[in-house]
């Protein structure tokens, strides 16, 4: 794997991970507003954080690969 290849998907992923916590952002300013029920927020909140919980362990292992092949 080459340095470019693995700074491309860190980019990828972070750019994902972004997408995520926009979605719960959003969540929240609408369960604010009350136009949802504190019982959907949680539900997507729950169903997001987990996801954005797998990006951020794909992340953690991209950077180590990365650092591997700097030295």
């Amino acid at each position: 794997m080459s340095l470019e290849s693995i700074d491309m998907k860190l980019r990828r992923q972070r750019q994902i991970m972004s997408e995520y916590k926009k979605i719960i952002e959003e969540a929240e300013d609408r369960l604010k507003k009350h136009k949802i029920t504190k019982e959907e927020y949680e539900k997507i909140e729950a169903k997001y954080q987990k996801k954005v919980d797998k990006v951020v362990a794909k992340i953690n292992k991209l950077n180590e690969t990365r650092k591997k092949l700097i030295g």
